[in-house]
């Protein structure tokens, strides 16, 4: 009669411990790390320093981050998770060509870069059908400090520029893959003495990119 009580009572117990285990494998990772392949273009005013268009040939990402799950305990029809997501690093470079203007011999491309550092913070949805998968999809708001360059000129323009940023990433376990566009209008502003470059300030751009993310969530 005890072997059957005491058989009982560890069944139970197991019970208790693979069905807590179970929820805890259906949880979805919070905090996560980013690097992507970034795509960039900037579009400037009729009249610009540089030309009015550039298309970035280099392009690079790196965020870290973590979601808060506002109903981890409780999610919707068993799988589906809502979010907030908080970026507190998101820093991106991009390089560009630009033609010399120069004729002769001596003619070569030149390179200007763009940089921005800064956060991104938004809503998310979450699905996850399986125990190890899970895709998500997100509205960001990206506040950031951005600086574009001509190092062949030394000529520095800086500003704010703020970021509305769309996305959908999938998961298979640790591993991330997704896609991320994000747009934004801004002026940057020129401190030097130049007159020919004061006649662009401040500089006013509109820029689209895209990103392709790879990365992990634990």
């Amino acid at each position: 009669m005890k072997t059957t009580i005491y058989s009982f009572v560890l069944l139970l117990f197991a019970t208790g411990v693979f069905a807590q285990a179970d929820k805890e494998r259906f949880t979805p990772k919070r905090n996560y790390v980013n690097l992507a392949y970034v795509h960039q273009k900037n579009m400037f005013d009729k009249g610009a320093l540089p030309p009015e268009t550039l298309y970035s040939w280099f392009g690079v990402a790196a965020e870290l981050g973590v979601t808060y799950f506002v109903n981890e305990k409780n999610p919707a029809s068993d799988m589906l998770y809502f979010g907030i997501d908080l970026s507190y690093l998101d820093m991106q470079f991009n390089s560009f060509k630009v033609k010399d203007p120069v004729e002769g011999a001596n003619k070569r491309d030149r390179f200007t870069n763009f940089a921005n550092l800064g956060i991104q913070i938004g809503p998310s949805l979450t699905v996850m059908p399986k125990e190890r998968f899970s895709a998500n999809i997100f509205v960001h708001y990206a506040p950031s400090v951005a600086a574009y360059a001509l190092p062949s000129y030394d000529y520095v323009f800086y500003g704010y520029a703020g970021y509305l940023t769309l996305g959908a990433k999938v998961s298979l376990r640790y591993a991330t893959l997704g896609v991320e566009t994000r747009y934004t209008e801004t002026k940057l502003s020129y401190s030097g003495g130049n007159a020919e470059i004061k006649r662009t300030n401040p500089l006013a751009m509109k820029i689209p990119n895209t990103r392709i993310i790879l990365g992990f969530r634990f």
